[in-house]
């Protein structure tokens, strides 16, 4: 790829907001051309690659802001703290769990207010005719 061409990725990615293409772009290109990635592979990777660093980006913002003490795993649990739990059993579990939700979750799309909305919505009229 061309100077040229490469110069006016980064700037247009600058711009549409995708940083991490902008600064990675010489690796994409290289691991593209080792597996002999096609147009819509390059692209599925690049933009698989810019929305795992949006995501991760938002998750610790969004553990910053929670002030938790630090991040903990389920690796990171002290066992010996209630001996009765079995660590192979809590970690199935762990496993079975997000198996079921992974792979077994559903998107249900809801139109319009929900009951809770529509209830409060009244309780404002209610309060708000009553004043």
């Amino acid at each position: 790829m061309s100077q040229l061409v490469s110069n006016r990725i980064r700037t247009m990615a600058g711009k549409l907001g995708l940083p991490h293409l902008a600064d990675g772009l010489n690796q994409y290109v290289k691991r593209a051309d080792e597996a002999k990635m096609g147009y819509l592979d390059f692209l599925d990777l690049v933009l698989s690659e810019e929305l795992g660093v949006r995501d991760d980006r938002r998750f610790r913002q969004g553990l910053r802001l929670s002030k938790l003490p630090h991040h903990k795993t389920l690796d990171d649990y002290d066992f010996s703290f209630q001996p009765e739990l079995d660590p192979r059993k809590v970690k199935d579990l762990a496993t079975a769990i997000l198996d079921r939700l992974l792979h077994h979750c559903e998107v249900v799309s809801i139109n319009g207010n929900s009951y809770r909305l529509k209830n409060r919505l009244q309780a404002i009229d209610r309060a708000s005719d009553v004043a």
